[in-house]
């Protein structure tokens, strides 16, 4: 994976948008900033392991991981869509 970017990916952004999309099987990967908190990890990590979902923490900050997604707010955790929910 690209570290440099996220713009190529179908992504969805923020923990409401992607135990949406975990629920309804389209994520592949979650990223994961590396400064969010033990309890917020541990909530993704939860829902992500009840669906088998791989958890990547990238070495970027919430500030960072933002940057990559191309928005301008903090990011701290990210969804990569698998093919199946592009097409939808």
């Amino acid at each position: 994976m690209d570290t440099n970017s996220l713009d190529g990916f179908s992504k969805v952004v923020g923990l409401r948008e992607v135990t949406k999309c975990i629920n309804r099987n389209q994520i592949k990967e979650i990223i994961l900033a590396t400064d969010v908190d033990h309890a917020y990890y541990q909530k993704v990590h939860s829902l992500a392991s009840s669906k088998n979902v791989k958890i990547t923490v990238l070495s970027k900050t919430k500030q960072q991981l933002a940057k990559l997604c191309g928005i301008d707010k903090i990011a701290s955790v990210v969804g990569l869509l698998n093919s199946e929910a592009n097409a939808k």
